[in-house]
């Protein structure tokens, strides 16, 4: 392949990768505004936040996440939104934020008997 191709067909690709990016953003953003507030809602916010990596959007929907998983007593959204929030200070390199959230995911994980979570927030 030459020159002009391979430029080509990484554009292409980038563009189809971008497209089937914004159908996944839609769907989940049709799923929240559909769905009653319940864990599905919690989950669904949560993966939304991961199309906006490194971006303050994914914070905020993970805010609503951890909001939402308070008000309906969902002990796992509630860890799964502290990690991903760090996660979101991790990149922005602000260690005590990304501290503080990961320690109250793995308190909730260790007072749900979750030790798959707890492991993994152990790892990190």
């Amino acid at each position: 392949m030459n020159k002009a191709g391979f430029i080509f067909f990484l554009g292409m690709l980038l563009f189809f990768a971008g497209i089937a990016q914004q159908q996944k953003v839609d769907s989940l953003q049709r799923v929240i505004s559909s769905a009653k507030e319940d864990s599905v809602k919690v989950l669904a916010l949560i993966e939304l936040s991961k199309q906006f990596k490194g971006k303050d959007t994914s914070r905020i929907y993970l805010e609503q996440a951890r909001e939402l998983a308070e008000k309906i007593n969902f002990p796992k959204g509630i860890a799964l939104a502290y990690k991903n929030i760090g996660i979101t200070y991790y990149d922005k390199n602000k260690d005590n934020l990304v501290l503080d959230n990961w320690n109250k995911s793995l308190e909730i994980y260790k007072a749900i008997k979750d030790s798959a979570g707890e492991a993994n927030m152990l790892s990190n």
